[in-house]
């Protein structure tokens, strides 16, 4: 089994054990169902602390109000009537407005504490250095005590719009919350390892190989949606060159880095809706700057011409109103897509023609410098050194030639070599020939 430790970010989370040959797609799910479990422990675990101390939550039109307000209001909590925690209730006020102040008695609050702590341990990240793994199943038994915890001390059960109540049946709203931000869906995870994504198309073995006993750290993250990416690139490369809101040009090659939040906020949510609302298998073309976008400006452009018709005899609604801004400013979107797009295209178009002459320039260079060294193949040392010098003034230094280019010289080189010995020696023996014959 390859024991993997997950983190999230630098912080560890918990370890788990997965077979060499399992999916990657199967385990990215487990590993991300294991880590939203564990949240779902501690949100838990957060709010029965709550309930244990100050009761049952408070209906939504009631929270934050005084007691004064709740009178002159006349508003009345019925659940808080209904929901009485097993051996009455002591009353501790909330401060904060959001329970009733019916708190449990102290034997009701020991055994929510109790199962809390030992909810907690199971989940706890000290079982990365005890060398424990965590399992869905060790989870849901997390989940199970603290519901049967809940069922001990408020038999009658809690208020529907309770959070506690709202976790037990996955009906929580994390919208708007930080909760809800730590939270990956399952759809969207990602594994990384040793800056390798897991793809899921993989097995786990295709990265780690097949030994069982391999201990790697594998870091969790939510895929990045498509719509920043995008912002990011362009921002980065200085593309994005139209405020929408400000209706203010951006000043090309800004960073953004050089932007402040709240415009990078909004630059993100704009790229989001028109990515979201565009409709790939419609109006896409290969070489379209903005795939998609055809098929978006059609459909607002129509829906901004029947907009126009029904309210040429009196005002326009300012939904109309702003419909037909947004497809205004779509079609100046997409000129300006079409303008970079141009322009990019254009300098890729110039470097491969440059590319080309240096090429050029390259293979003449290339052959000047073979037949240099084949007229200079008599005298190869001298004829060479000179014939350098003569070209590197006009060429620059010269680079070794490769093995190629360097076959026919040699080889005529060892030619006309072996021909000067021969004559050498030729001459050598007739010279001694003639002092024997005197």
């Amino acid at each position: 089994m390859v024991l993997l430790h997950v983190k999230r970010g630098d912080e560890s989370q918990f370890l788990l054990q997965a077979p060499g040959s399992t999916e990657l797609e199967e385990l990215t799910v487990q590993v991300a169902r294991v880590y939203n479990g564990r949240l779902k422990v501690q949100r838990l675990c957060s709010e029965m602390e709550e309930l244990a101390e100050h009761g049952i939550f408070l209906p939504p039109n009631m929270q934050g109000l005084t007691d004064d307000q709740i009178e002159e209001l006349k508003l009345k909590d019925e659940w808080g009537e209904k929901c009485v925690p097993s051996g009455g209730a002591v009353f501790k006020k909330d401060d904060i407005g959001r329970r009733n102040g019916q708190a449990p008695n102290e034997k009701m609050k020991q055994v929510l504490k109790k199962t809390i702590e030992e909810a907690k341990a199971i989940i706890s990240k000290k079982q990365v250095e005890a060398g424990v793994c965590v399992t869905m199943e060790m989870v849901k038994d997390a989940l199970d005590q603290l519901r049967g915890a809940v069922m001990i001390v408020y038999p009658m059960g809690l208020p529907p719009y309770d959070p506690i109540r709202m976790e037990f049946e996955n009906k929580e709203d994390l919208s708007g919350t930080q909760a809800g931000l730590n939270v990956i869906k399952e759809a969207e995870a990602q594994l990384w390892w040793a800056a390798k994504e897991l793809r899921r198309t993989k097995k786990l073995s295709d990265y780690v190989g097949k030994n069982e006993k391999t201990k790697i750290i594998a870091k969790i993250q939510q895929i990045l949606p498509l719509s920043r990416w995008s912002f990011f690139v362009l921002l980065s490369l200085g593309l994005a060159l139209w405020d929408p809101w400000t209706r203010t040009p951006i000043s090309s090659g800004t960073g953004f880095w050089q932007m402040s939040p709240a415009a990078v906020e909004r630059e993100m949510q704009m790229l989001a809706g028109q990515l979201e609302a565009r409709d790939p298998k419609e109006g896409t073309h290969p070489e379209d700057p903005c795939p998609g976008a055809g098929a978006v400006t059609e459909k607002t452009a129509v829906a901004a011409e029947v907009l126009t018709e029904d309210c040429n005899a009196g005002e326009m609604p300012p939904l109309q109103q702003q419909v037909i801004r947004l497809h205004q400013e779509l079609g100046r979107q997409k000129s300006l897509w079409a303008d970079v797009h141009g322009k990019l295209r254009s300098h890729i178009d110039a470097l491969r023609e440059q590319n080309m002459e240096l090429r050029e320039k390259l293979r003449a260079l290339q052959l000047q410098r073979w037949k240099a060294r084949k007229k200079s193949a008599a005298s190869p040392h001298a004829g060479q050194e000179l014939h350098t010098l003569a070209l590197e003034p006009a060429f620059g230094k010269m680079s070794p030639l490769s093995a190629d280019e360097e076959t026919i010289p040699k080889y005529i080189g060892r030619k006309n070599q072996s021909a000067t010995l021969l004559g050498q020696f030729s001459s050598s023996k007739a010279n001694e020939f003639k002092d024997r014959k005197n």
